[in-house]
């Protein structure tokens, strides 16, 4: 029997909290992918959702960001050696302060926060409220964000907060490596 889902030469090669290549185009798709779109992840870790992205839209710019150095190098090395330096723009970022771009700017946010397992957050719950009330300000009525988190209850509170911005549209129970999971869909007003 042959199981799709979990390929051996494809989970070696990933980094730790690396989404899988099929994950990555899933959420991407969930997005609605156009046309010369603004997409945005800024919690673009080692690149999984950009990369993916680039398979879903002709000329979309992707811009992907993170607050790890690191991690924006080996991304940027990592575009440059596929050749989308074209499509995808890497910059060192902090979700929280997203200034460099206008209010209703982008298009789509696809991106998964941290869920507080591989990297140590001290207030896991206030950092969720900063970048959604960011989120919420940069994308364009009408643009859509698709999250990815094993901390459900953190991102429902803090759009609670935020509700008059924005609609939970759909929300998508997964297991992430044998870990429960929650897509969030989201349409900002």
């Amino acid at each position: 029997m042959l199981r799709l889902s979990r390929q051996r030469s494809t989970e070696a090669a990933l980094q730790p909290g690396e989404l899988r290549p099929q994950l990555a185009y899933l959420l991407n798709w969930l997005s609605e992918p156009a046309p010369s779109e603004l997409c945005l992840d800024p919690f673009c870790g080692y690149g999984a959702l950009a990369i993916s992205r680039t398979t879903l839209t002709s000329n979309g710019l992707i811009m992907a960001s993170d607050s790890d150095a690191d991690k924006v190098e080996r991304l940027k090395a990592r575009v440059k050696q596929l050749g989308l330096k074209k499509r995808i723009v890497v910059r060192a970022g902090d979700a929280t302060n997203l200034q460099r771009y206008n209010d209703n700017s982008i298009d789509r946010i696809v991106t998964d926060p941290p869920w507080g397992m591989f990297d140590s957050i001290d207030d896991l719950a206030g950092l969720y409220d900063r970048f959604l009330d960011e989120f919420y300000r940069v994308v364009k009525p009408g643009g859509i964000i698709v999250l990815l988190t094993a901390r459900a209850d953190l991102l429902q509170a803090s759009h609670a907060k935020l509700a008059q911005k924005a609609e939970l549209a759909n929300s998508y129970h997964i297991l992430v490596s044998g870990k429960k999971a929650t897509v969030f869909k989201i349409v900002v007003r």
